[in-house]
């Protein structure tokens, strides 16, 4: 089944279902768009660190949006309530902002791939990238897809995630040269 979270109105975290996982589509696109623009200005690409700098780049990135956005969260509902969260709204604002790390799972996957197939640390980073770029602009085509959108203004939400997707590479491209 395929339909937004019907969580608080008043909240702007929508999800989308994808297979029994509700992906919150501005912290997938966010964090994608961060940890690529991350990786892209990692000046440890030639050295014989470049699988491990990959990890250590990609999951500190990752750890630290978390750690922003559940500290921002966090603050945010003490000032609005008032009062201290309790054990239930921390695990709540947990649970939200740790889909940061769903990022991670097909850029990982991509890049390794290629690493095991014989590609260097450059063609997995760009074939990650590329990956990357591709579901954020296939996910927003399918949340647009979701809210009733179509015709134009569909294709128009998933060149959006491609233009963005060009612009971390044009970075990747002018830093490498």
């Amino acid at each position: 089944m395929t339909e937004f979270d019907d969580g608080d109105a008043s909240s702007h975290d929508e999800t989308v279902r994808i297979w029994h996982l509700n992906v919150d589509v501005e912290r997938y696109i966010y964090g994608t768009v961060s940890v690529l623009a991350v990786l892209a200005v990692y000046e440890g690409w030639g050295t014989d660190q470049g699988t491990a700098g990959f990890l250590v780049v990609s999951i500190g990135t990752t750890f630290a949006l978390f750690l922003a956005h559940l500290y921002g969260a966090a603050t945010n509902e003490y000032f609005q309530m008032r009062r201290h969260l309790n054990m239930g709204e921390w695990a709540q604002l947990i649970a939200r902002e740790a889909q940061y790390f769903l990022v991670l799972v097909p850029l990982t996957i991509t890049f390794f791939i290629v690493r095991v197939t014989g590609g260097t640390v450059s063609e997995a980073l760009r074939a990650a990238s590329i990956v990357g770029i591709g579901l954020v602009a296939a996910l927003v085509a399918y949340a647009a897809w979701i809210a009733g959108i179509r015709g134009w203004r569909l294709v128009a939400a998933g060149v959006g995630g491609l233009i963005v997707g060009a612009v971390i590479l044009g970075i990747e491209l002018a830093v490498a040269h």
